[in-house]
């Protein structure tokens, strides 16, 4: 939880943030850039961890697993690089398929 909370949480900020006030269409986009990258380095300790388990933690679901896969779909829809992480998309495909996350997902209109 302290990965996802302290860690992977505020690397987004420079891609959910306001960067206007470097005001270079240039140091914008590097600063994007360097998110993403900072982004997919912390992904790949999670998809690390996850090797031989189902859950970030263990082979239970714990408070962490949704928080992670909260910031994965940002990830996606951000423009991360997630690829080459099996872990990884494993790990998102099983919350994906959870009848309760598809509903939610579509009562949320993100689905």
């Amino acid at each position: 939880l302290a990965f996802a909370n302290s860690d992977v949480h505020p690397a987004f900020k420079p891609i959910f943030g306001s960067t206007a006030y470097l005001e270079d269409p240039a140091l914008i986009e590097k600063s994007l850039a360097d998110a993403r990258a900072k982004l997919r380095d912390l992904y790949a300790v999670a998809d690390r961890q996850l090797a031989g388990r189902d859950w970030i933690a263990d082979n239970r679901r714990s408070i962490a697993d949704p928080y992670l896969f909260v910031t994965l779909r940002w990830a996606r829809g951000k423009g991360v690089d997630l690829s080459g992480f099996d872990n990884l998309a494993r790990y998102i495909a099983a919350f994906e398929a959870d009848p309760a996350v598809q509903r939610v997902l579509k009562d949320e209109g993100l689905a």
